[in-house]
Protein backbone atom coordinates (compact mmCIF):
# COMPACT_ATOMS: atom_id res chain seq x y z
CA UNK A 1 0.00 0.00 0.00
CA UNK A 2 0.95 3.53 -1.13
CA UNK A 3 -0.64 6.73 0.69
CA UNK A 4 0.06 10.15 -0.15
CA UNK A 5 -0.97 12.62 2.57
CA UNK A 6 -0.54 16.33 3.17
CA UNK A 7 1.30 17.56 6.12
CA UNK A 8 -1.10 19.19 9.02
CA UNK A 9 -4.07 19.75 6.48
CA UNK A 10 -2.28 20.70 3.73
CA UNK A 11 -2.90 19.36 -0.04
CA UNK A 12 -2.51 19.77 -3.25
CA UNK A 13 -1.13 18.14 -6.63
CA UNK A 14 1.99 15.88 -6.03
CA UNK A 15 3.94 13.71 -9.13
CA UNK A 16 4.76 10.14 -8.17
CA UNK A 17 7.71 7.95 -9.98
CA UNK A 18 7.90 4.32 -9.75
CA UNK A 19 11.07 2.74 -11.27
CA UNK A 20 12.04 -1.01 -10.11
CA UNK A 21 15.60 -0.63 -11.93
CA UNK A 22 17.71 -3.61 -9.77
CA UNK A 23 21.02 -1.83 -9.43
CA UNK A 24 22.73 -4.51 -11.16
CA UNK A 25 25.18 -2.23 -12.76
CA UNK A 26 25.45 0.37 -16.08
CA UNK A 27 22.09 -1.72 -17.78
CA UNK A 28 19.81 -1.02 -15.09
CA UNK A 29 21.39 1.71 -12.55
CA UNK A 30 18.63 3.05 -10.01
CA UNK A 31 17.60 6.18 -10.75
CA UNK A 32 17.94 8.60 -7.62
CA UNK A 33 16.84 12.21 -8.51
CA UNK A 34 17.80 14.64 -6.43
CA UNK A 35 15.93 18.29 -6.42
CA UNK A 36 15.37 20.69 -3.80
CA UNK A 37 17.22 20.61 -0.56
CA UNK A 38 15.71 18.08 2.10
CA UNK A 39 18.19 15.09 2.28
CA UNK A 40 17.47 11.47 0.73
CA UNK A 41 17.75 8.29 2.00
CA UNK A 42 17.89 4.81 0.25
CA UNK A 43 17.74 1.64 2.07
CA UNK A 44 19.40 -1.47 0.06
CA UNK A 45 21.49 -4.38 0.19
CA UNK A 46 24.83 -5.51 -1.93
CA UNK A 47 23.83 -9.23 -1.05
CA UNK A 48 23.23 -11.40 -4.55
CA UNK A 49 25.23 -8.76 -6.76
CA UNK A 50 28.11 -9.03 -8.66
CA UNK A 51 31.60 -6.82 -8.73
CA UNK A 52 31.07 -5.07 -11.61
CA UNK A 53 33.29 -2.03 -10.82
CA UNK A 54 36.42 -1.16 -8.46
CA UNK A 55 37.98 2.07 -7.92
CA UNK A 56 41.11 3.17 -9.91
CA UNK A 57 42.75 2.55 -6.38
CA UNK A 58 41.92 -1.24 -6.57
CA UNK A 59 39.03 -0.58 -3.75
CA UNK A 60 35.77 -2.09 -4.02
CA UNK A 61 36.44 -5.67 -4.94
CA UNK A 62 33.05 -6.84 -3.42
CA UNK A 63 29.13 -7.08 -4.97
CA UNK A 64 27.77 -3.58 -6.12
CA UNK A 65 24.59 -1.52 -6.54
CA UNK A 66 25.07 1.17 -8.98
CA UNK A 67 22.56 4.28 -8.84
CA UNK A 68 22.08 7.22 -11.33
CA UNK A 69 22.24 10.23 -9.99
CA UNK A 70 19.72 13.20 -11.78
CA UNK A 71 20.79 16.28 -10.66
CA UNK A 72 18.38 19.39 -11.16
CA UNK A 73 20.78 22.00 -9.53
CA UNK A 74 24.66 21.88 -9.40
CA UNK A 75 25.66 22.33 -5.94
CA UNK A 76 28.37 20.55 -3.36
CA UNK A 77 26.53 17.53 -2.33
CA UNK A 78 27.49 14.65 0.40
CA UNK A 79 27.03 11.24 -0.21
CA UNK A 80 27.23 8.85 2.93
CA UNK A 81 26.97 5.35 3.17
CA UNK A 82 26.01 3.68 6.89
CA UNK A 83 26.95 0.03 6.38
CA UNK A 84 26.98 -3.55 8.42
CA UNK A 85 30.31 -4.39 5.95
CA UNK A 86 32.96 -2.36 4.85
CA UNK A 87 31.90 0.24 2.39
CA UNK A 88 32.75 1.54 -0.13
CA UNK A 89 31.69 4.23 -2.41
CA UNK A 90 32.75 5.60 -5.57
CA UNK A 91 31.36 8.15 -7.46
CA UNK A 92 31.75 8.15 -11.67
CA UNK A 93 30.73 10.71 -14.54
CA UNK A 94 30.41 8.18 -17.39
CA UNK A 95 29.13 4.85 -15.30
CA UNK A 96 30.92 2.02 -17.23
CA UNK A 97 34.21 3.80 -17.91
CA UNK A 98 36.65 3.84 -14.88
CA UNK A 99 38.87 6.50 -16.08
CA UNK A 100 36.08 8.77 -15.40
CA UNK A 101 36.28 8.26 -11.42
CA UNK A 102 35.15 11.31 -9.60
CA UNK A 103 36.04 10.48 -6.24
CA UNK A 104 36.32 7.01 -4.31
CA UNK A 105 35.63 6.26 -0.44
CA UNK A 106 37.16 3.79 1.39
CA UNK A 107 38.28 4.88 4.95
CA UNK A 108 40.52 2.41 7.17
CA UNK A 109 38.97 1.51 10.62
CA UNK A 110 34.83 1.86 10.27
CA UNK A 111 32.36 0.40 7.77
CA UNK A 112 31.30 3.99 6.44
CA UNK A 113 32.12 6.31 3.48
CA UNK A 114 31.06 9.37 2.04
CA UNK A 115 31.96 11.43 -0.61
CA UNK A 116 31.73 15.60 -0.73
CA UNK A 117 31.12 16.30 -4.74
CA UNK A 118 31.16 19.87 -6.53
CA UNK A 119 28.59 18.87 -9.05
CA UNK A 120 26.99 20.15 -12.02
CA UNK A 121 23.43 19.62 -12.93
CA UNK A 122 22.81 16.41 -15.25
CA UNK A 123 23.84 12.87 -14.44
CA UNK A 124 26.42 11.27 -11.88
CA UNK A 125 26.78 7.50 -11.19
CA UNK A 126 27.55 6.41 -7.35
CA UNK A 127 28.57 3.17 -6.77
CA UNK A 128 27.63 1.60 -3.61
CA UNK A 129 30.08 -1.17 -3.11
CA UNK A 130 32.06 -3.51 -0.37
CA UNK A 131 36.02 -4.59 0.27
CA UNK A 132 37.02 -8.07 -0.06
CA UNK A 133 33.84 -9.71 -1.54
CA UNK A 134 31.93 -8.36 1.60
CA UNK A 135 28.45 -7.56 1.30
CA UNK A 136 25.28 -6.53 3.34
CA UNK A 137 22.82 -4.19 3.77
CA UNK A 138 23.66 -0.17 3.65
CA UNK A 139 21.82 3.00 3.76
CA UNK A 140 22.58 5.74 1.35
CA UNK A 141 22.43 9.40 2.32
CA UNK A 142 22.45 12.00 0.16
CA UNK A 143 22.20 16.14 1.28
CA UNK A 144 23.70 19.69 0.56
Amino acid sequence: FLVVDGFDGDAGSFSLWLDLSSGDGCGDPVPLPIQGDAPISVVGSTNGFSSDVQCLGGFGIGPDVAYRALIEQGDTYLFEVSAGYNSVLQARSSCGMPQSELACSSPQGTNDSSLSLGLGSGETFIWVDGTNNQSGTYRLRVSH
